[in-house]
């Protein structure tokens, strides 16, 4: 179950946030399924230090409380780099000495699943530069960091527009992220002049009724964890 979590080393200290392992949390709208484009945001980092580990982060929509650990009536998630197995998940490394996870050079870009009841379906798959998140702190500096992602998602007849929106690279990654920039990033109408990668969204077929009314995170392995600090919503239309 994720729990809250606050920092007592020095550089941490009043950073509070909820601890993800191998589970999700689901926020329902207040706006609801009236929507046709919206941005999630999360300010994040992870938890661990080591060697490579498959891992899956996920972000997504889905109708009511139903996340991807359930059988939801219709889901859509975006998984961080591009693999056929939620399961097994893509690489995650560590780069010395500051050691932010990113998504390895293998596996870049990102993955579109819809699942309805216990039937995954893989949707498409976007091509990336490379993207990071950063540990919660470097080992060579006393400074927490804290890196951003964020979603968008447009609605279409048939087609669904996906964009993910990370740091461009490592240097960008292991700039901290305060709660203030964070925000004024999520409604940056160009995100590229945020240190965030901006590449094409991809367009996929979406053949359903698009009531989707609540937003999630997904991470499927106890290790490494995720901090979640910030996650807000933004509908433009």
């Amino acid at each position: 179950m994720p729990y809250l979590v606050e920092q007592l080393i020095t550089a941490d200290v009043g950073q509070r946030g909820i601890q993800l392992g191998s589970e999700e949390l689901l926020r329902q709208w207040s706006f609801g399924t009236n929507w046709t484009k919206v941005r999630i945001g999360i300010r994040l980092c992870s938890n661990a230090s080591g060697a490579t580990v498959l891992q899956t982060l996920g972000i997504g929509v889905t109708q009511g409380l139903q996340g991807y650990v359930g059988a939801p009536t219709d889901l859509l998630m975006v998984v961080l780099g591009t693999t056929t197995n939620i399961i097994n998940g893509v690489n995650w490394r560590i780069n010395t000495p500051s050691r932010p996870f990113y998504v390895d050079t293998v596996t870049t870009g990102y993955t579109v699943f819809r699942k309805q009841g216990s039937t995954t379906t893989q949707l498409g798959t976007a091509a990336s530069n490379i993207g990071s998140i950063v540990a919660q702190y470097a080992l060579d500096t006393p400074t927490y960091h804290r890196s951003q992602i964020f979603l968008e998602i447009t609605k279409g007849n048939p087609n669904y527009s996906y964009h993910v929106l990370m740091p461009i690279s490592q240097a960008n990654a292991q700039t901290p992220i305060n709660r203030n920039t964070f925000y004024q990033n999520l409604e940056a109408a160009s995100p590229s002049a945020c240190g965030l990668l901006a590449g094409s969204p991809l367009s996929v077929a979406y053949t359903g009724s698009g009531l989707f009314d609540t937003a999630f995170i997904f991470s499927n392995k106890p290790t490494p964890t995720f901090e979640i600090n910030d996650w807000a919503v933004l509908r433009y239309t």
